[in-house]
């Protein structure tokens, strides 16, 4: 050592590294754990009652945009009013506004009534889906006055050619959900089944020729919306009465699976196999005339693997049609599970299928959220009362306790291997 200079670390080259020996003996590991357990149980708690106050923070704050959303819709500017039935809509996919809505469905049905009157393509199509919606969340008063208000407009603007074919897909929707919800008034459910019937029975083949083709994609698109509202309406029939309602259909349905658009081929296909399951729980050996044919022809297309379809339509058709083809030939029904929180909804039937398809169609990426907060959802699906958001959370971590539980874990962790490492040691055979 040169003269002068003083040896810094007396005890070694490597002991400084880490916590001194001082310090590292009176570190204790468990109470360590102990004081970050304590923070993190504190932080959670904190954290509860800040997400409490900022949920019922974003609610006030998004009833005060709903009212002027509601107040813009009389606004004189056609784009304006469809911009703020656009937001109401997604407002109603994502959040249960029950308690909004209960005072205001009067206020409501005026301001829909008054868009689909005097509206204009994408405002009616936008006014249809928002009333749907709407309905979902309303009491038994508001349901029955909004049903009333716009049943009837709905009805017209369907049949009426003037109005945009992109429209009259969305109308044709909320036609069906409206329908479904208030399904115990025959006289409006038959208005609303002829009504359906006379948009995708333009799809039917006539003759040599065929009806299936010579329609452009938006056409296509309401004929489709149509065939599955339809289709909705049928899930609810028991089989005594809905022979009366298809069977003037029953033959023709196989004709739509020639056609150009895939989406009116699922369509089609699982309406026959709705029929089928429906029918045969009153009569187990029931087929169409043309059964043999119609199997033939849902097997070419559950595995169809022609080049000329994109790759993705191919999967889609083969997998939809499989099932389709499983249902009317063996008896067979598709067995789906859906999870949403801690929750699992099974679609063991078409029936349930098809109604969970047409709510995701309405409710897009607010489906899960419904399924767990809505009750009148809960009760279509079986899923019994609405479980408290308290046992919701129970068990789910924030993404601060988990931070703060790893950084406990990794401290802990790191402090444990430190011990057991000698950085002194050395191999004596090299």
């Amino acid at each position: 050592m040169p003269k002068g200079k003083k040896d810094k670390n007396p005890k070694g080259r490597h002991a400084g590294r880490g916590l001194p020996e001082d310090l590292s003996s009176e570190f204790d590991d468990k109470d360590s754990l102990a004081d970050l357990e304590s923070v993190v149980s504190g932080v959670s708690e904190a954290t509860s009652q800040n997400d409490s106050e900022k949920e019922q923070e974003e609610i006030e704050a998004l009833e005060e945009k709903l009212k002027e959303a509601i107040d813009g819709l009389y606004e004189k500017s056609t784009q304006g009013r469809a911009g703020f039935l656009e937001y109401l809509l997604k407002s109603f996919q994502s959040r249960l506004l029950t308690d909004f809505l209960s005072t205001r469905y009067e206020t409501l049905a005026d301001s829909m009534e008054r868009c689909l009157r005097k509206g204009r393509g994408p405002e009616q199509g936008a006014a249809a889906s928002v009333t749907a919606a709407a309905m979902l969340q309303l009491g038994d008063d508001g349901t029955i006055f909004l049903f009333n208000s716009v049943h009837p407009i709905l009805l017209t603007l369907l049949s009426d050619k003037s109005v945009p074919a992109s429209a009259r897909a969305r109308i044709a929707e909320a036609l069906g959900f409206l329908t479904f919800i208030c399904g115990d008034n025959l006289d409006a459910f038959q208005s609303t089944m002829k009504a359906l019937e006379s948009v995708f029975g333009l799809a039917y083949p006539r003759g040599c020729g065929s009806g299936t083709g010579g329609f452009n994609p938006d056409m296509f698109a309401l004929i489709g919306a149509a065939l599955c509202s339809w289709t909705l309406l049928v899930s609810l029939l028991p089989p005594e009465q809905l022979g009366n309602f298809v069977e003037r259909h029953l033959e023709k349905l196989p004709g739509l699976l020639d056609s150009t658009d895939l989406g009116l081929r699922i369509a089609c296909g699982e309406c026959i196999a709705l029929v089928y399951e429906i029918l045969r729980e009153q009569d187990e050996d029931f087929e169409i005339l043309a059964h043999d044919d119609l199997c033939d022809k849902l097997r070419l297309l559950a595995t169809d693997s022609q080049k000329f379809r994109a790759k993705k339509d191919r999967k889609q058709q083969r997998s939809s049609f499989r099932e389709i083809l499983r249902t009317v030939e063996e008896n067979e029904y598709p067995l789906e599970s859906m999870k949403f929180g801690k929750e699992i909804l099974r679609l063991d039937s078409w029936s349930r299928k098809v109604q969970y398809d047409n709510f995701c169609t309405l409710l897009g990426p607010g489906t899960n959220y419904h399924l767990a907060s809505n009750e009148l959802i809960r009760d279509i699906f079986g899923l019994g009362s609405v479980i408290p958001s308290d046992e919701r959370r129970a068990g789910k971590v924030s993404k601060m306790d988990r931070h703060l539980s790893n950084m406990a874990t990794f401290k802990a962790r790191t402090k444990a291997r430190n011990k057991t490492r000698d950085k002194r040691a050395y191999n004596d055979d090299y």
